[in-house]
Order: structure tokens, then sequence, then C-alpha cells
């Protein structure tokens, strides 16, 4: 079945390093990002080209030529196996080192899509700001960390990093734990420009640390 065995073993470690770069860990978005990010790569292009991702599928393509290369038959056949198990297996690493080694922020799972904020202006130079998260802790030990929110749309009208005026919040999840934690505050909008009178945002983006100087963005 195995025609060219350093072919094959080309093909293996370039769809590795695609998988490696598409782990959603330690922060949400893909790791590859995060690398770049403090290499000091760009993460897009000016014409909103995602590199991270261009490059990746790059590979993919590069490592299934390779690996139909190596082998005599079943080339279909490895080509859509290979395809799902790259598709799954980033975020299925992430889960699984979560679940088995992580510890302190790093076992803490965060739902982003069932997160939310209200906001509502309550008086001329007030509003009041609402936000529920859902957390998990896949350690057995209870972790504490502070929360704080951050705007991936800094060019946009100021909604979730409202919040910050009071942050950075507390919150705790026991081992094993899944928690809906509610934080509820009013906002003092006097001196800002363009503040909404209410509404509802979805998929809030946050920044989790603790005391042992790890940082996660979720």
């Amino acid at each position: 079945m195995i025609e060219q065995k350093k072919t094959l073993y080309g093909a293996i470690l370039i769809l590795v390093v695609a998988v490696g770069l598409n782990i959603p860990f330690p922060h949400h978005e893909p790791l590859g990002e995060t690398v770049a990010w403090i290499l000091g790569v760009p993460v897009r292009t000016t014409n909103g080209f995602y590199v991270i991702g261009l490059f990746s599928l790059l590979l993919v393509i590069i490592g299934l030529y390779f690996l139909m290369m190596a082998l005599k038959k079943y080339h279909v056949r490895m080509v859509v196996l290979t395809l799902v198990l790259v598709s799954i297996m980033p975020q299925s690493l992430a889960d699984l080192y979560q679940k088995t080694f992580a510890s302190d922020i790093y076992a803490i799972g965060y739902e982003r899509e069932s997160s939310h904020c209200v906001f509502d202006k309550v008086a001329a130079t007030t509003l009041h700001g609402e936000c529920f998260l859902s957390f998990e802790n896949h350690s057995q030990e209870e972790v504490t960390f502070l929360l704080e929110f951050r705007d991936p749309y800094p060019s946009s009208v100021k909604m979730e990093t409202l919040m910050n005026e009071h942050a950075p919040y507390e919150v705790s999840v026991k081992g094993n734990e899944q928690k809906n934690v509610r934080l509820e505050t009013n906002l003092d909008v006097s001196e800002l420009e363009n503040v909404i009178e209410n509404g509802t945002t979805n998929g809030v983006h946050i920044r989790i640390y603790s005391d042992q100087n790890r940082i996660r963005e979720l």
C-alpha cells in the first residue's frame, strides 16, 4: 500500500503542522494566530485575507498531495479520511488537554455562543449593564480568576467593554462545575460619545487571568 515512506512521513509532518496551527488554545483564536502575533507577523492582509487560514489550507493541500504520492492505492479513501481528521482534530485536541492535564485557568471552558450582555439606559448619563457568561471547570480543583471584557471591533460603538468600568470581576468555578455567571452594574457614560440607548450583544469576548500570570483571551 505504501510506495514511498519518506514522502508519507513528510505528508504526516505537514498535516500535523496544519492541525497544530488551528488548535483553539490557550485562546479562542487558533494557536497559529497567537504565534503570528508573538512573531510580529500580520494575521490579516490589507485586503482582509486571513493569513493563517490561507497558510493552513496550503499546508493541507501540499500534505494531501504528498500523501497520494506515497500510496499505491486507496487514494480517495485516505484523502477523505484525512480531511475529516484535519477538520475535527484541532478542537478535539484542545478538549482532550483541558479534560486531562490542564489546571488553573487552562482548565476553564467558556461557552461564548451561550453568553450575552444586555444594556439599558436608565438615566441621562447612566447605562445599566448585565452580562450572562457560561463557564465549565474541567479540573477537580476550584479555579478562581479575574475577568474583563475585550472588544474585537475597536472601531465600532463600545458595548461589551463598557463593563470594564468596574473590572476586573472575580469569578470562582468549583471543580467539575458548569456555572452561569451574572455580572450586573451601572455605568457612568457622561464622558463618552456615541453611547447606545439600549442593546444586546451576543458571543461576548472576554479576557481571564490568574495570580499565576496566566492570561487567556476567550
